[in-house]
C-alpha cells in the first residue's frame, strides 16, 4: 500500500516538475524571440556601420594575475562566470596578492560592456554590462571589455543587440579553436561586426521594452524556481513519512 501511494504521489511531483521546467524553458525562448523581433524592428530604420563605429572605448583583453599569487582576499579579479549567461555577476570574483597599477587598463567600471572572448563553443561571445561594483576591480584576459559613445548608441540597446541570434551567430560562427573545446574571438571580430544604428529615440525606446519584457520573464522564473523548491520539499516530506510509517 505504501509503495502504491509512493509511485502516485511521486509519478505527480515528477510530473509537475517536467512542467515547471519546461515552463521556464518556454520564458527563455519567449525572451529571445521578443529581443530579436524588437531589435529587428529597430534595426530598420538603422544606419549601417561596424560595431567599431559605436564604440567610444575599443574592445581590450584584461589581465589575469599569476596563479602563484591567488590568495583569500586582496584585489578582486572577475571570472569567466560573472559574465556567462548574460547577466553581470559581480560577486562572481577570485582575489590575488599581485600588485596592481591604479592606472592600468585592466580595471572594470560600472556601464562598461563585457564580452567573454574564449569560453565553449555555446558560452563564447556572451556579454553584460557591468553594475555594482563597489571596490576596484579587475577583469581578466579571457573577457573583453568595451564602451560605447553614448551620442551614437546606448550602452543598453550594443548589450541587447549583441544577444540577438544574429549577433550571437555572427560572432560564434567566426570564433577560431582555442582547443578542442574552448573556442576564441579576436578584438577584430567583434570591431568589424556589423551593425544598424537607428536614432536614439528608437534604440530607448527598444531598450524600455526589453527591460519590461525581461522584468517579467524573470518574475515568472522566480515564480518556477519557487514552486519547483517547493515541489523538491513535497517529495521530502513524502518520503519522510513513508520510512517513518505515516502513509
Amino acid at each position: 500500500r505504501i509503495v502504491r501511494i509512493l509511485d502516485e504521489e511521486l509519478d505527480a511531483i515528477d510530473r509537475t516538475q517536467a512542467n515547471t521546467k519546461a515552463s521556464s524553458v518556454s520564458i527563455d525562448a519567449l525572451f529571445q524571440a521578443t529581443l530579436d523581433d524588437v531589435i529587428q524592428g529597430a534595426s530598420a530604420s538603422g544606419k549601417s556601420m561596424t560595431l567599431s563605429d559605436v564604440l567610444a572605448v575599443q574592445p581590450r583583453n584584461g589581465w589575469s594575475p599569476p596563479a602563484a599569487h591567488h590568495a583569500p582576499s586582496g584585489t578582486p579579479v572577475l571570472t569567466l562566470s560573472s559574465v556567462t549567461g548574460f547577466t553581470f555577476k559581480a560577486d562572481r570574483v577570485k582575489h590575488t596578492s599581485a600588485e596592481t597599477s591604479p592606472v592600468a587598463h585592466y580595471w572594470v567600471h560600472d556601464g562598461d560592456l563585457l564580452m567573454t572572448r574564449s569560453n565553449t563553443p555555446r558560452l563564447v561571445g556572451h556579454v553584460a554590462l557591468a553594475s555594482g561594483l563597489t571596490e576596484p576591480t579587475v577583469y581578466p584576459d579571457l573577457i573583453m571589455r568595451m564602451r560605447t559613445d553614448p551620442s551614437v548608441m546606448i550602452s543598453d540597446y550594443a548589450y541587447f543587440m549583441l544577444r540577438t541570434l544574429q549577433s550571437r551567430n555572427y560572432l560564434t560562427s567566426r570564433a577560431g579553436e582555442a582547443s578542442q573545446t574552448m573556442s576564441k574571438i579576436t578584438k577584430r571580430t567583434v570591431q568589424t561586426m556589423p551593425v544598424f544604428v537607428p536614432s536614439q529615440g528608437t534604440q530607448a525606446e527598444a531598450v524600455g521594452r526589453l527591460h519590461q519584457v525581461e522584468d517579467e520573464c524573470q518574475t515568472s522564473r522566480m515564480m518556477n524556481q519557487a514552486k519547483s523548491n517547493l515541489l523538491a520539499d513535497l517529495r521530502a516530506e513524502i518520503l519522510s513519512r513513508a520510512f517513518n510509517g505515516y502513509l
